[in-house]
């Protein structure tokens, strides 16, 4: 597609360019789909030219994909909100309790997770009413949005809209590996998710659209939130960048700037972890009408 493909020679844009500038010039342009295969090749090896940190190494192994999913199911339907979730951690037996964080006015994933786990709780406080959400369904709204507990977490300092809850408020009550949720809470999650492992263990599958992956400087702190989720038991089991958003690259490094990541409990561990993403049927571009962008590479 026009993101990932094309013809022309590129070698002109290199004169001049710094790593840094290559580096946020992809971030503008590369989602959008705005230059050639050749013009991709250059910017990408001159956003490269410096070492990769040891904070973003390990980021990106941290990010790997090591659990395999036998079976996969996309809940939200296509487009943005739609997410793929591993049948293999929803035994259809036991009815399970989903959350979802961040639904705007539009959440189709909880129909689905409703027709799966039978309970749904929503979470956003920008809005008034809930969204594809009724009682009668099983579905119960909270006007309020997530937030870090812990005032030293990754992006605590953010601004963060009132009134907020924390997940040990949420989760605290529920039996460990009781719970689904999806998180798109447009940053928030980095420092919803800097908590203890007995609050992480409440979940058995948890789907988040990270965001900020450009920074940096927030490289090591990110690190630490998925630290703290892989040392809880979890495995990243898919990844699927969102082409609304930008590029972080850094030499072969290719990470979307808004990357959703699926981790799940008691997923089959793969022999070797891929730093690959790898498409599925479920997969489907947020933005139906937008060209797809380059498939995730943490390889470094």
């Amino acid at each position: 597609s026009a993101g990932r493909a094309g013809a022309g020679d590129g070698s002109a844009v290199a004169g001049g360019i710094t790593g840094a500038a290559a580096g946020r010039l992809l971030h503008g342009v590369a989602g959008a789909g705005q230059m050639t295969q050749a013009t991709w090749q250059v910017l990408q090896s001159i956003a490269g030219a410096g070492e990769v940190s040891e904070a973003t190494k390990q980021m990106l192994d941290f990010l790997r994909i090591c659990g395999w999913c036998r079976e996969w199911q996309r809940w939200g339907g296509k487009g943005d909100g739609g997410y793929p979730m591993c049948l293999d951690a929803i035994p259809s037996a036991i009815a399970w309790r989903a959350i979802s964080l961040g639904v705007s006015n539009h959440d189709a994933w909880t129909l689905d997770a409703l027709a799966k786990c039978g309970k749904v709780d929503q979470y956003d406080c920008t809005v008034d009413h809930g969204a594809d959400c009724s009682a009668e369904a099983g579905c119960t709204f909270h006007k309020e949005c997530i937030a870090g507990a812990d005032a030293a977490s990754p992006s605590a300092g953010a601004s963060v809209p009132q009134p907020t809850v924390t997940l040990e408020q949420l989760v605290g009550a529920d039996e460990d590996r009781s719970i689904v949720m999806k998180i798109d809470v447009e940053g928030a999650e980095w420092a919803a998710l800097y908590v203890n492992a007995s609050i992480l263990r409440k979940f058995k599958q948890i789907v988040v659209e990270f965001h900020g992956l450009e920074n940096r400087a927030e490289h090591e702190r990110y690190a630490a939130v998925l630290q703290r989720i892989l040392s809880a038991g979890f495995q990243v089991a898919h990844l699927h960048g969102n082409n609304y958003g930008g590029l972080f690259v850094d030499g072969s490094v290719v990470v979307p700037t808004a990357l959703e990541v699926t981790f799940v409990h008691g997923a089959q561990s793969r022999e070797s972890c891929s730093s690959a993403e790898e498409s599925t049927s479920s997969d489907a571009k947020n933005n139906p009408d937008g060209p797809d962008i380059p498939l995730t590479n943490l390889a470094y």
